[in-house]
Order: structure tokens, then sequence, then C-alpha cells
């Protein structure tokens, strides 16, 4: 059975999509086989991997999840190791107006959908968009967990915490929803408004926060911008080890087991963006 996370925030900006593309990179390199789905209309999650989202052949979560395409038809493999990915477009606009228009079904589309697919593999990551409404609560009801990537800077408690309470509302009208941890983002040590805002959550949700913190640094977007993920980009990066570790945290919170043919180390990838690319084209 698949575990099913969903990256969220009420907030843009606070490196979701980016997440999200790094955790299943990351979770491919240890062997495990991820499904990536899109589901946000930006498909910011599918250019980071490579998809051209103006192709108007793709066939996205927009056409899948109505029915217009079938499953088999909508996921793409990636060029990354056991990674796969149901992208998205501006369909997905169109996709939510269908939904909704059916007022008892219009929150479990996607719940749906997944029971045809949940058993092919071993962890499903959904981005979502950045807002509450129908597409964002599908995403909540179709998932076993929420990781919550939290800019580190003033307020973003504040935001946490309403999304925390929306969550909580999902759960109780649907099913059990497991926080499975926060996830600061955007650190850059010395500063002390980092440095607050990551204490303020801690004191607020202790152990549900990651140890790890995501630096900030140039390579992570840059890596997103040549539409690969960083662990495939630059290995001697901060970027990359910190996704590395948080992978881990986050594997043994998941309690999956590890798979047989697991490696220890990923250190055997390509060092530098040329490198990357020769690697990722063979």
């Amino acid at each position: 059975m698949s575990k099913i996370i969903c990256l969220a925030n009420q907030k843009g900006g606070v490196a979701k999509s980016t997440t999200a593309i790094n955790m299943a990179a990351f979770l491919g390199l240890k062997d495990y086989k991820v499904l990536v789905i899109d589901f946000d209309p930006q498909g910011n999650a599918s250019s980071f991997l490579g998809v051209n989202i103006d192709d108007p052949e793709l066939k996205t979560s927009g056409n899948w999840i109505t029915g217009e395409s079938e499953f088999k038809e909508t996921v793409i493999e990636t060029k990354f190791k056991n990674l796969f990915i149901i992208p998205s477009n501006d369909v997905l606009k169109q996709a939510e107006i269908k939904i909704e228009s059916d007022r008892i079904q219009s929150l479990k589309y996607l719940e749906r959908k997944l029971a045809e697919t949940k058993n092919e593999f071993e962890v499903i990551i959904i981005d979502t968009l950045p807002s509450f409404g129908t597409l964002f609560i599908n995403a909540l009801v179709a998932s076993d967990y929420v990781i919550i990537p939290a800019k580190l800077e003033t307020g973003s408690l504040f935001g946490v915490k309403n999304l925390i309470d929306n969550i909580l509302k999902i759960e109780s009208n649907f099913h059990s929803l497991e926080i499975l941890g926060l996830l600061g983002t955007f650190y850059r040590a010395g500063v002390k408004e980092c440095d607050k805002s990551f204490d303020e959550l801690v004191t607020a949700f202790g152990d549900k926060v990651f140890e790890t913190k995501i630096n900030l640094t140039s390579k992570i977007a840059e890596a997103a911008g040549f539409g690969m993920p960083i662990g495939y980009y630059d290995t001697r990066n901060k970027g990359y080890e910190d996704y590395n570790s948080f992978v881990d945290e986050a594997i043994e919170r998941l309690k999956i087991a590890k798979p047989v043919t697991a490696c220890e180390t990923v250190s055997h990838l390509p060092v530098g963006r040329q490198g990357a690319i020769d690697e990722v084209r063979k």
C-alpha cells in the first residue's frame, strides 16, 4: 500500500513544489518507486522535472481526474531514477470547475482516482496549489500524511496555524490525516529572524518539526531551472545535503521498509550542471 503525502501550505513562495520534487528524487535514489502528482495549475513541479507543460498533446492531472485520460496515458516516467509524474497545467483549472459541479462527490475525486493506482508505487507525493479550495481539499482528503514547508521568516507561525486548523477540519469530516512534519525552508545561518522563526515552530509543534532546515542556496533554484532536482545537479551543495537529510528523517517517520537493493549512499551522482545533464540524457 502506497504512502500518500501531501505537500501543503496556503502561502506561496515557501519551497513547496521544490520540496515535492526533491523529496521524490531522493526517495527514488534510495530505491523507492515514487509518483509525483502535480495538483497545481501553475505546473511548477512538472516544469522542475523537465516536463513541457505547454505541449498541446500533454495529458495532465486535470484530464485524468475528470476521466478524460487514463492513468497509463497520463503518467510520465521521468529521466530520474524510480521517479514518475502526473503533470499539470492550466487544464486543471477547467477540471476544478467540472469537479465543483458535482456537489456530492466534489471533494473525493482524487481519492477515488488514486484507489486505482495506489499499489503501484511505494510513495505518492501530491504537490498542491497555495490556496484553500476544492483542489486543495481533494489533495488532503486523498492523503495519509501532510508535510508543511514553512519559510523561516517573521509571521510564518501564524500561517501554519491557520493551515493546521483547516487540516483538522478535513480530518474531522473525512479520515485520519497525520501531519508528518513541518519543514523549515529558506534558512540563512546567523540570521536572527530565521532562528527565531524556527524556534517558534518548535515551541508550538515540538518534535513535529523536522530537525533539518533547508538552507537558502541559489543552486536549488538553478537546478529547477534546468528541469532537475538538486540531487542530480550538484552533490557538493548544501541544498543537496539538506534535502538528503530531510528525506532520511521522513523515511524514519513514515516507517517504510528499506528496499532490498537500496544504496547506502548516493555519492556516486554526477557533480556539476554539465555532468548532471549528461547523466540524465543517457
